[in-house]
């Protein structure tokens, strides 16, 4: 019987630093009561791109997320490390867990839902992630 090794990760991805890219924070494209929806035309990291990234958040705790991904590579996977919900002054409310693509190929499209804390949904006013590919 093989015992735990808490060195040994599940998850055998190597972040490195010159691959991190970062989006950018952006306000919400509408201020409405049902949702607010945060767009980005491009975010690079590595070898990859993520084109018309949007992120929508509900104010039932839920976000939903897509774009296009492509890759120069055969085998990368597109990393978001966390979503930072910030407040209007820039102060981090909330950071998600981290999302990665499946292997991407030439090109594809990827979508993704998470929950946060519904309770900050009124004070959301800034959204940034981190990558990595």
């Amino acid at each position: 019987m093989e015992t735990a090794n808490p060195a040994k990760s599940l998850i055998p991805r190597q972040i490195k630093p010159e691959n991190i890219g970062f989006s950018g924070a952006k306000s919400p494209a509408t201020m409405d009561e049902s949702s607010k929806l945060f767009r980005w035309d491009l975010v690079t990291a590595g070898n990859c791109s993520f084109e018309g990234v949007l992120l929508e958040i509900d104010p039932g705790g839920w976000a939903h997320f897509w774009g296009n991904l492509s890759s120069s590579g055969s085998d990368d996977s597109w990393g978001i490390l966390r979503f930072n919900f910030r407040q209007s002054n820039g102060l981090v409310l909330w950071a998600s867990g981290s999302f990665w693509s499946p292997t991407i190929g030439n090109w594809g499209p990827w979508h993704d839902d998470f929950q946060y804390p519904a309770y900050l949904f009124d004070t959301i006013a800034l959204v940034d992630f981190d990558s990595h590919c």
